[in-house]
């Protein structure tokens, strides 16, 4: 009895007790280990990585096709606008660099009431996000009706240079006659202010009486200092439409100045000015 209580007590024993019981719970973990389970997370684990590298990739190469066709689009932008710029009759006007002329809402009002019920004025802009933002022009008004759909006449040009020695030129294109062509004539500014007709100088003798024509345009601007550049660019022009309707608009570059649309009973009058420093453009409907 006294034996069997020391080896209970003996230490050596203990150990080799304790060491069977780690090694049978060793033995039950690897029983229920499964090593395909952990292989499988691993190959999981590696897929998904490479998934979403894959997709990082795809979607910077995404941003990169679109960046590229971007700057592509740019690109193709400004040589068509150089292009353009170099064209006979396409002038560099420094009033396309004027202020634009901003409609209030009661100017609005006035073109849409004094407009109403025309048939041949229906598509005039009034809504659009620009308009309806607080970018309203008579510009972008009258746009839609200034097409193919109306009929468009030229009745005058006029071209205004200054030369290297300060001098202001004008070159005009009118008719003699009533629906005649449009012929070159030359304009200097004299000392009152008003215009007076002069020779045409060697360089452009040749456009002496001919018909207005971009080439002719163009040799007159390479008088320009600089050459190519006009101070103003004005045309009057007409455009009619069925019913006996009409628009007599006055351009300075790319800017209405006067807008006069005539209607069986009445019509509108426009006209750009300043207040207090500020473009503006004022509207009137009279009745007729």
């Amino acid at each position: 009895m006294s034996d069997q209580s020391n080896n209970e007590h003996d230490p050596e024993n203990e150990d080799i007790v304790l060491v069977r019981r780690i090694d049978r719970r060793l033995e039950a973990r690897a029983k229920t280990d499964y090593p395909w389970l952990r292989r499988l997370i691993g190959f999981g684990i590696i897929a998904a990585a490479f998934f979403y590298g894959w997709i990082m990739l795809n979607r910077q190469s995404t941003e990169i096709i679109k960046l590229h066709k971007k700057d592509v689009e740019v690109r193709a932008n400004d040589v068509a606008e150089s292009e353009s710029s170099n064209k006979p009759g396409a002038i560099a006007n420094d009033a396309d660099d004027s202020p634009k002329a901003m409609l209030d809402s009661a100017t609005l009002n006035t073109i849409s009431v004094c407009t109403k019920g025309i048939t041949a004025l229906r598509d005039l802009n009034f809504n659009s996000s620009d308009i309806a933002a607080g970018e309203a022009t008579i510009e972008k008004v009258f746009a839609p009706v200034l097409g193919a759909q109306s009929k468009h006449v030229l009745q005058s040009q006029n071209v205004r240079i200054r030369l290297k020695n300060g001098e202001e030129l004008r070159l005009q294109a009118a008719p003699e006659t009533a629906n005649g062509p449009l012929l070159l004539k030359l304009y200097r500014v004299a000392d009152n202010g008003l215009p007076e007709e002069i020779e045409f100088p060697e360089q452009i003798s040749d456009l002496k009486g001919k018909r207005l024509s971009d080439t002719g345009t163009t040799k007159f601007l390479q008088l320009a200092d600089p050459p190519g550049r006009a101070l103003e660019v004005e045309r009057h022009e007409s455009w009619t439409y069925p019913g006996n309707i009409r628009n007599q608009i006055i351009w300075s570059g790319t800017r209405i100045v006067e807008l006069q649309t005539f209607m069986p009973n009445r019509f509108l009058a426009c006209s750009r000015g300043v207040r207090g420093g500020v473009a503006t453009m004022s509207c009137k409907c009279v009745e007729r």
